[in-house]
């Protein structure tokens, strides 16, 4: 990602989606201040989100479907307490949600759709009182 991206404290929305090269985020995407919503959706390769992105108090929404390394990522997921809407639809590989999800105290919508692995929903999940729509269409949960 160029630099120069990180100075558009204005943008509301960046879209990675199917970045297949993509292995890191730079660090400096916290200079987007105003950034709402992330698409990463295809974007295999990247293994990991830099933990300063969950000081984004604008991010409200990411989209990480169709992810293969989604195994690690989950847990680092439940630090973006911003969040109203998560989307890990397509994510095979997910065999289980932590515990840790309740953290998402703001979290509105959760895409399960196409988790085809993923074994059970934690039982904290009944403890998100903000979400309105669970979607697990195609799921093995």
């Amino acid at each position: 990602m160029p630099n120069e991206l990180t100075n558009l404290s204005s943008l509301k929305s960046l879209d990675f989606s199917g970045s297949l090269n993509l292995i890191s985020l730079p660090n400096e995407l916290i200079n987007l201040s105003s950034l709402i919503t992330l698409y990463l959706s295809g974007s295999s390769s990247l293994t990991s989100l830099p933990n300063e992105l969950a000081n984004l108090s604008s991010l409200t929404t990411i989209y990480l479907s169709g992810w293969s390394s989604m195994t690690s990522l989950v847990n680092e997921l439940s630090n973006f307490s911003s969040l109203i809407t998560l989307n890990l639809s397509g994510c095979s590989i997910l065999i289980t949600l932590p515990n840790e999800l309740i953290n998402l105290s703001s979290l509105r919508r959760l895409n399960l759709s196409e988790c085809s692995s993923l074994m059970s929903l934690p039982n904290e999940l009944a403890n998100l009182s903000s979400l309105i729509r669970l979607y697990l269409s195609d799921s093995s949960a």
